[in-house]
């Protein structure tokens, strides 16, 4: 084992990888509640053995060093679980957006080239459809449904993978993958090896130097998804950020994490979150793991769509101290739900809420103003960043003369550069790309041209540089100008307007189509269409073309206000005008 240079390092302390670190701070937190769901409960003791058992199923199946776990799952005990799983055998989670239809499903499985796919049953019927069309057999667990057995020929019930009177004894599981012959992800710098059955120590033993973390699937501005390459040292640069946040310094041992949760204890510090936004978006997912680094506690909703009031039930239940939202599309709600409680006469108690985080989308201040109306000790975060790193970006507030200054502060690793690399100037009415030496990725999967024009070195140093706009007003205030691509961010979800695009002109009634984002009170922006009808067929329901898009793409991503024109808006050269598309669509949804 090669010698740090932190003190604290001996020859017998085991490397930091991303399971190592996980291992030592559940180790610290002793028999302290790691989850609560509802009714149920997930100490860090069962959490532990049971994300090792699901490690063995995968091991058993194929999985190794390497490989990659698609998961396609709701906020849930067994996605932490399976996430836990994949890091202690040195394998990379891949978060699979659950509104995911076959065609969407099918690609990320092939592109990440995911040797397990673990999903929630309500989604059997599109891994059933996609499995024979796969380029090679994937090992599938399945979480919910018969406990006994999984609703897909060849799928493992995950219950029986998780429990300890269920386990497989080792050499006859039941595959569905060949044994030791795992899809890998063979990037520069990392090893393309593979384990296969009992390659790994023990089951309490997970892989000590891997060098793995996750392929984080953006959203897509390029029409589909791309994987985002965290390895274990850009992935622990985020999640350590838990402790920098309380002032602790950065563990690098094992003993160091434990050091700092038994002092998060001490100090009466320890998290208890609520991550409202999915764990299979990058902020939602972060701060889980973050939670769990610090020996924390982690609460989610039984409700598998906004339900604000039994949000607010358990934020006071269960003394949250911070919650993750998605801007204004879970704000609103909750300021309505906290409205009708005090008009009953019944009001929440917020007083354990500490901070509420958003990143990437509308926040407003007037729902930031309701809120720190009923938080006593309330911050609120709006956090700029990306996939590709950050931050770029913050703006805190915990008063009313925070939420009237409004200001955005560049993030102290983050520039604005200009077309020369250099540093914009404030007041100079320059527009530049926000920059960030911030924890980063590797790079995108299988994509070394891209990878080198977003990871740039500049003085230096690594910056990622996604392509945001901005610039800098006279006193230092972030000024954001979005990115220039025409994608829509509705509710925190990318669309990209010409997936949405080729989905509607497969329609006969439609000749040609633009799409294109506008502004929503709650959403941030929703999708609208321009359509040109086809000849003699211009009286066919908007509710036929938006359910022909959701039938082909995830529902999120059908318009939700269709215009039609005699001839779309396109320039002599063929390409769509959208911004005199976004024109008509505001001029005709005007009141």
């Amino acid at each position: 084992m090669r010698e740090s240079s932190a003190s604290t390092m001996t020859m017998t302390e085991p490397k930091m990888s991303v399971a190592v670190a996980l291992r030592a701070a559940a180790q610290a937190a002793g028999d302290r509640p790691a989850m609560i769901q509802g009714d149920r409960r997930r100490g860090y003791p069962e959490l532990e053995a049971r994300a090792e058992r699901v490690a063995r199923a995968l091991a058993e199946r194929g999985v190794g060093v390497g490989s990659t776990v698609a998961i396609a799952l709701f906020n849930s005990f067994e996605y932490v679980e399976s996430v836990l799983a994949a890091f202690k055998i040195g394998a990379q989670p891949v978060n699979v957006n659950y509104r995911y239809r076959e065609k969407e499903l099918r690609y990320v499985l092939e592109y990440t080239g995911a040797a397990a796919l673990v999903y929630d049953t309500s989604l059997a019927d599109r891994v059933r459809g996609i499995l024979d069309e796969l380029p090679a057999p994937i090992a599938l667990l399945e979480v919910g449904g018969d406990e006994a057995s999984a609703a897909v020929p060849g799928a493992l019930a995950f219950e029986r993978a998780a429990e300890p009177d269920s386990e497989s004894e080792p050499g006859s599981p039941a595959t569905v993958s060949e044994p030791g012959s795992p899809a890998t992800v063979s990037e520069p710098g990392f090893p393309a090896t593979a384990s296969g059955p009992g390659s790994w120590a023990t089951v309490s033993d997970p892989v000590e130097d891997s060098p793995h973390g996750i392929i984080l699937l953006t959203g897509g501005t390029t029409g589909t998804p791309k994987g985002v390459i965290w390895d274990r040292d850009g992935l622990l640069g985020i999640l350590n950020g838990v402790f920098r946040q309380q002032g602790l310094a950065t563990p690098t041992t094992p003993a160091e994490v434990a050091e700092r949760v038994r002092e998060l204890q001490a100090r009466d510090q320890v998290p208890v979150v609520l991550p409202m936004s999915p764990l299979m978006h990058g902020t939602g997912f972060f701060h889980a793991m973050r939670t769990l680094l610090a020996g924390g506690v982690l609460c989610f909703c039984d409700s598998r769509s906004l339900d604000a009031e039994e949000v607010w039930r358990t934020v006071q239940e269960h003394a949250v101290t911070e919650m993750v939202i998605v801007g204004d599309a879970f704000g609103r709600p909750l300021v309505d739900a906290l409205d009708a409680a005090e008009r009953a006469g019944n009001p929440y108690d917020l007083g354990s809420l500490r901070r509420m985080t958003s990143s990437g989308v509308l926040w407003s201040t007037e729902v930031k103003r309701e809120l720190l109306r009923r938080g006593r000790k309330l911050t609120l975060v709006d956090n700029i960043s990306a996939s590709e790193g950050g931050p770029f970006g913050l703006a805190e507030a915990s008063s009313e003369a925070d939420l009237a200054d409004g200001r955005f502060n560049l993030s102290p690793v983050a520039r604005i550069l200009d077309e020369h690399d250099r540093d914009i100037k404030p007041g100079s009415g320059q527009v530049g790309v926000l920059a960030s030496a911030g924890p980063q990725p590797v790079g995108y999967l299988g994509d070394p041209d891209r990878t080198a024009r977003i990871w740039r070195t500049i003085d230096g140093v690594r910056y990622a540089v996604p392509g945001d706009l901005a610039s800098l007003d006279a006193d230092g205030r972030l000024i954001l100008l979005g990115r220039g691509d025409g994608v829509v961010n509705t509710g925190g979800e990318k669309v990209f307007p010409e997936e949405v695009e080729q989905a509607l002109i497969t329609h006969p009634a439609v000749d040609d189509a633009i799409v294109v984002g506008i502004p929503d009170p709650r959403w941030g922006q929703i999708v609208a269409a321009v359509v040109a009808p086809a000849s003699g067929l211009g009286g066919v329901p908007d509710e036929e073309l938006i359910q022909h898009v959701r039938d082909r793409l995830a529902a999120y991503k059908s318009p939700r206000r269709i215009i039609r024109v005699g001839v779309v808006p396109r320039t002599p050269a063929g390409k769509a005008n959208r911004s005199l598309a976004r024109q008509l669509v505001t001029e005709e949804t005007a009141p």
